[in-house]
């Protein structure tokens, strides 16, 4: 799981906590990233976090680069909890990070549907509801063979 804090920022909806099992972010102004940034300095796409066991392996996705502990990084460079990373006048934390676990696609799937109905408990019923759904097309499909 990884656990960034955002400290400062222009945007000021961002301030604070986001956590994940996520194996890859994007972050940047474009709402197409996983966590999107208003801050009129930063690119569409800025920066890349990509989870590895040895550590987080953050890309500039431009030629600017960003700073990793006051420090210029241009291109990728692997962080880890505690390194702080300021990408325009966004400033944020690696405040915890443990390395995946995922041996399967299986056992990804299920720790981000543990996220999901996590944040939202009435999302456990609509992918109840969908699971049942799935089952039934699939019998159905079964039979006509």
């Amino acid at each position: 799981m990884l656990t960034l804090e955002f400290i400062n920022s222009p945007d000021e909806n961002i301030v604070g906590e986001y956590s994940t099992y996520r194996r890859v972010l994007f972050l940047g102004r474009n709402s197409s990233n996983d966590i999107i940034i208003d801050d009129p300095e930063i690119t569409s796409t800025q920066l890349k976090i990509q989870m590895l066991h040895s550590g987080l392996m953050i890309t500039s996705r431009d030629s600017h680069g960003y700073l990793s502990n006051k420090k210029k990084v241009v291109g990728s460079k692997v962080h880890t909890a505690g390194d702080e990373i300021q990408i325009g006048q966004t400033i944020f934390k690696i405040k915890s990070y443990t390395p995946p676990k995922f041996i399967s696609y299986q056992e990804e799937l299920q720790a981000s549907l543990k996220e999901t109905t996590e944040k939202n408990p009435e999302a456990e019923k609509i992918l109840s509801y969908l699971e049942k759904e799935l089952l039934e097309i699939e019998k159905d499909l079964i039979n006509e063979k």
